[in-house]
Parts: C-alpha cells; structure tokens; sequence
C-alpha cells in the first residue's frame, strides 16, 4: 500500500454509531500536563503556532512516537472539514496537495513528517464548528494519527505498487478515546482553531509483512492546533 493510499483511507468517514469499545483498559492512564495556549503568531502566514503535543506508543512497548504539531492545513465546505496536522515545520499545502493529488505520480512526502514522529488527520462530515465532542459517543468526526516510527526515510519502490514508502515502521492508527472542539480562529482567512485531547489509538501497519492485524498504542495528545487554509484539498473525494 502506497502512501497516497494509506493517507486516503485515513480521511474516510467514521462507523455511523461513531463509538469504539475496549476490554483492555491498559495503558489508559494520563500523565501529562496541559499544554499551554500559545497566541505567539507565525511571522510568514499570521497563524499562531500550534502547541499540541505527546506521545503514541505501541501497548506492547515496542514502538515509541512523538506529536509535536507544527504545522496545520484544512479546507472545508458545507458537506465537510478536512485537516492535516504535522510534526514537521517544513511541511506546505503545495506538498500536502501533492501527496493527496491522484494525477501527481509518486509524490515525495518527505517534508511532511519528521522521524520518529506522528502526524495527525481530522475528518468531519457536515459543518465547519465541532464543541466538546467525545470520540467515543459522538458521531461524525474521526481522528487519525500516522506515525513514522524510527530513524528512517522516505525511499521510493518501483513495480506494480510503485511509490514511496516508510523504511521503518509506519503505523496508520485512529483515536478512539479522547475529546476535540473546533472552530473558526479567523474567518476572515478561513483558519481554523482545534483543541485536541487524545488518548487511546488502535490501527495497522500497512507496510509490514510482520506487524499484522489491529495494533493497540496509548499516549496523552494534547494542546491546540491552528491551521493555513490550503485550497489544494477541495480536491479530496469527502468533499
């Protein structure tokens, strides 16, 4: 599986009762504190750096990853709200729209993550504002995470499934426990402004032979996102 693919599948819709259960409570407990708000101001877009941060680590203790975001992209309409939440500060739209675009052959995602570190998705049908929604009873939003595990890079494969591919371990995971709120930071400029706080996690790794079937991860997300608006996503089959 590609990564256009792997990320495509991330920014589907959410199961209609949008509710996840789980009889390991492991791994649920939350240590870290609060982040702070941060109003200091990007000096090349005027959107406020983003602050949500933590950590999701695989349950069986053999994978660890970082979330620092810092860098945010979204587009929405009135069918539906797309963002892409980085934890690389060279990530852009142009890239973003790249990767996503099925008439760009082989994008290099390079820029978009950093290694050992996860990215975040959020999909919403409907309207733009989301207040305290609770991943576990609400339905209508999904979260989803995809973490380049490890010291590894991008490396291009050619062949039938030609495209580049994560030389560690790529883990494509949604949050299943944990609450979200999102609005309008300048609307005006159509940013947006999300605060996040996630805590449970449970996906695949698309790329391995060995890591099969659903994986569990834990780790405490938090903190605010701020988003560029980045018209190359209207693009995306949800809207």
């Amino acid at each position: 599986m590609s990564l256009v693919l792997a990320l495509t599948l991330a920014c589907g819709d959410k199961d209609t009762d949008g509710t996840t259960t789980d009889s390991t409570p492991e791994g649920d407990a939350d240590t870290d504190a609060d982040a702070d708000t941060d109003t200091d101001t990007d000096a090349d877009t005027d959107v406020p750096v983003s602050d949500a941060a933590g950590n999701i680590d695989l349950r069986d203790g053999t994978l660890t990853g970082s979330v620092a975001i810092q860098k945010a992209f979204s587009f929405s309409s009135e069918n539906a709200v797309f963002v892409y939440a980085s934890s690389n500060p060279d990530a852009t739209c142009d890239t973003l729209t790249a990767v996503f675009d099925k008439e760009i052959s082989d994008p290099d995602p390079t820029s978009l993550f950093t290694p050992g570190h996860c990215n975040l998705t959020l999909s919403k049908v409907g309207g733009m504002e989301l207040e305290s929604y609770d991943l576990q009873t609400d339905s209508g939003a999904t979260v989803n995470a995809t973490c380049a595990y490890g010291d590894g890079s991008w490396e291009y494969e050619s062949g039938g499934d030609a495209g580049y591919y994560w030389s560690g371990e790529y883990y494509d995971a949604g949050a299943w426990k944990g609450t979200l709120n999102m609005l309008w930071h300048d609307e005006g400029a159509e940013s947006m402004v999300l605060d996040v706080s996630l805590k449970e996690w449970e996906g695949t790794f698309p790329y391995s032979d060995e890591r099969t079937g659903e994986h569990k991860a834990s780790g405490s997300v938090k903190g605010r996102i701020y988003t560029e608006w980045c018209e190359g996503l209207e693009n995306l089959g949800i809207f």
